[in-house]
């Protein structure tokens, strides 16, 4: 840490030569793979100026063209976000509680760190390179875990980025996953609810029209419908945005998320993430909105389920992992729930018979 807090001070990240660089990635790869399940040495490296040492060393760093996927300096930032988001993990068994949310409070309460992350993804999805845009997004999104800092990514210009890397990089997967992913953690915060709501910019089809921030989550939704991995994001971003905002579940509804719903509960039944996702959305967009279950359950005979959705429901409760996320949304849509009782006692009087 000694070799990597030398290098770092008092350093200009365009000054740097390629083997600095280079000892730079490495000292971080080493970092990150000391702190797997380990506890003891995360806590170690917390206690010490590296953290905020690197959120400066990113504050100041400027990307140009010629900094490609393949070049020293983006190396060396991607293993900088890895080693990041490895410091906010809780995945020592040790230990009975770890302090990875700590760790991510740290982070971003460090000066500078959310704008930097933020000006740093801009810059990524402006010189096209997905590699880096991908670490810094998803990094974002493991140290934004408090109202105050995603208010403050938003002000900083946070949402603006994220969804110009959306429209810019559509056709890439793993860019709108980790766009989806980051609104999701986002929309955490009611206020950013709104922000994602109220968002709007020119429509490339040339009618003078706006395209609003729910338009493009639908369209990337329907888009990349057999997709499970942003099937599962956009239904975390769908979920997100209707919990406890009846309002903005019936502007949802308007643009047919729930029919986008129940299609890809059938397509992707087999991926218990997706599934799980997709039910905390149904549920979310119909507690308080009774009026929206119509979308999902319309007028049926006795015998009868034309949409599909109770029996898709049921199937997916009969999965271990996605249980508790199926009955949250056959309960609230009004439809039975078959529950399974776990254990019985016996009455006294069949046991005293029992010894006779």
């Amino acid at each position: 840490m000694d070799c990597l807090l030398l290098i770092l001070k008092g350093c200009e990240p365009s000054n740097l030569s390629t083997e600095k660089l280079n000892l730079l990635s490495a000292l971080y790869k080493v970092l990150r793979l000391s702190c797997i399940r380990n506890e003891a040495k995360r806590n170690f490296i917390s206690r010490s100026n590296v953290l905020p040492t690197t959120v400066l060393f990113l504050s100041r760093v400027h990307l140009t063209t010629d900094d490609t996927t393949l070049s020293p300096k983006c190396a060396a930032l991607c293993k900088i976000c890895v080693f990041l988001r490895g410091m906010t993990m809780d995945d020592d068994m040790n230990v009975e509680f770890g302090q990875g949310s700590d760790n991510a409070r740290s982070i971003a309460s460090a000066d500078s760190a959310i704008d930097a992350f933020t000006k740093l993804s801009a810059a990524a999805s402006t010189v096209s390179n997905n590699e880096l845009l991908i670490d810094t997004l998803t990094t974002l999104s493991c140290i934004i875990m408090r109202e105050e800092f995603c208010e403050q990514f938003s002000k900083n210009g946070g949402l603006e980025s994220t969804f110009d890397a959306l429209q810019k990089h559509g056709n890439s997967s793993a860019v709108t996953a980790a766009c989806l992913n980051l609104l999701r953690v986002i929309c955490g915060s009611d206020s950013c609810k709104q922000a994602v709501a109220n968002w709007n910019a020119d429509n490339n089809g040339g009618d003078g029209s706006r395209l609003t921030g729910l338009q493009l989550i639908t369209g990337i939704f329907e888009r990349f419908l057999k997709n499970p991995t942003i099937v599962k994001h956009a239904a975390g971003v769908v979920a997100a945005l209707a919990l406890r905002q009846p309002d903005l579940a019936v502007h949802l509804a308007s643009f047919e998320v729930p029919d986008l719903l129940v299609k890809a509960l059938e397509i992707h039944m087999a991926h218990s993430s997706t599934v799980r996702s997709i039910c905390l959305a149904i549920r979310n967009l119909v507690s308080r909105s009774p009026e929206l279950r119509a979308t999902f359950v319309p007028e049926k005979s006795a015998d009868s389920d034309p949409s599909g959705i109770e029996s898709l429901l049921n199937t997916a409760m009969a999965k271990p992992e996605c249980a508790d996320e199926a009955k949250a949304a056959l309960r609230d849509l009004g439809l039975p729930v078959k529950l399974r009782e776990l254990w019985s006692g016996v009455s006294s009087k069949k046991v005293n018979k029992s010894k006779d």
